[in-house]
């Protein structure tokens, strides 16, 4: 799923190339204890993902995550969220 050349840029990480991001992908799967998808966009090129997003016991995090996909390989992935944690919309 992920090109070759696939980026992550997020607010406590970045990393490049499969192996960086798939790695990085697992490290934060382990401190999610939760994760809500609210809506999901998408156009020829693009998917855009609002959720509420719950590590460990703490409040949910408004997130959104946006993937550029290039044919059918994803080639950047992007986060964003709310860091004062207010849960919810």
């Amino acid at each position: 799923m992920l090109a070759d050349e696939v980026t992550f840029e997020g607010p406590v990480a970045t990393a490049s190339g499969v192996a960086e991001c798939v790695a990085g992908l697992v490290e934060m799967g382990k401190m999610i204890s939760g994760d809500q998808v609210e809506v999901r966009l998408a156009d020829d090129g693009n998917v855009l993902t609002w959720s509420t997003v719950r590590a460990g016991g703490g409040p949910g995090r408004p997130t959104v995550t946006w993937l550029r996909v290039d044919g059918e390989r994803i080639t950047a992935i992007r986060t964003v969220f709310d860091a004062r944690g207010t849960g919810g919309h």
